[in-house]
């Protein structure tokens, strides 16, 4: 009787996997041999369908697997940002606020990796809210010449020759560096403009940055409209020059009925008697 083959090894993990749907943690981080994705269909069927991509996203950061696919931030470079580029994707993601927290850290290195492990061991992180830690990263990083740039731009108003949307999307950048809410933004876009859009725009028109931008660009082209108008009606109301000469000096450059020489009285006499 011929010997009865021998069974294939099969690996326990993976067989465990296929019989109770269960993957441990160990098996993402040291096998690799199912990824978050697959991990994530397992379960999709025992977790409510609006809280799956959170649960997603809060289990990627547990087993420390990176979801934002961007360079880390090393301590050097614009710091406001990379973190705002950050916080995007992750919102993107469905990043909850610890999410976020604990992501970060995995897209830090050099010195902003070891202030991150700095603050961990001196405060309770939990007890931190993003938008607080965002903030002390985001300081801790950002050199004071890009705060004082920021502030003298915010304080200046828009120049006499300055395009009113060049002028809102610089303000808008500067105070974007600075932390402000888009509601103290939009004040100073309004305060600071020239007079022919600061008389025609209110902050409870424009609720937005969104909105005041759709607003500005209307406004533009009225005053585009407007300059026009008023060139053409200075171009008409300026007399035309006469090339031809004058009857009674002879002079060129206007007519005799405007000429201002003294006008003599023709000679009449008939001469010697």
């Amino acid at each position: 009787m011929a010997p009865r083959a021998s069974r294939p090894a099969t690996n326990r993990s993976s067989s465990n996997r296929r019989s109770t749907g269960r993957v441990t943690g160990r098996d993402m981080r040291d096998n690799n041999q199912v990824d978050l994705q697959q991990l994530a269909n397992l379960i999709a069927s025992a977790t409510p369908r609006h809280d799956f991509k959170v649960f997603t996203s809060t289990l990627a950061s547990a087993l420390q697997v990176n979801l934002v696919p961007m360079d880390p931030y090393d301590g050097e470079g614009d710091v406001v940002d990379w973190a705002r580029e950050y916080e995007s994707r992750g919102r993107a993601a469905y990043f909850n606020e610890e999410t976020l927290k604990k992501q970060l850290r995995i897209n830090l290195t050099g010195r902003a990796l070891i202030w991150y492990q700095a603050t961990e061991h001196d405060e309770d992180l939990e007890a931190l809210s993003w938008t607080q830690l965002k903030q002390r990263f985001v300081e801790t990083f950002k050199p004071a010449s890009y705060v004082m740039d920021a502030r003298k731009e915010m304080n200046e108003r828009q120049g006499r020759d300055e395009e009113i949307m060049l002028f809102f999307e610089k303000r808008r950048l500067a105070g974007k560096k600075l932390g402000w809410s888009d509601a103290d933004i939009v004040s100073n876009i309004i305060t600071c403009a020239s007079d022919f859009f600061y008389s025609r725009l209110s902050d409870r028109d424009v609720p937005s940055l969104d909105a005041l931008r759709t607003r500005l660009e209307k406004l533009d082209k009225q005053a585009a409209v407007k300059g026009k108008r008023q060139q053409s009606a200075a171009s008409g109301s300026n007399p035309r020059t006469f090339n031809g000469d004058c009857f009674t000096c002879r002079k060129s450059g206007h007519r005799a009925s405007e000429c201002k020489e003294p006008k003599t009285k023709p000679d009449v006499s008939g001469g010697d008697d």
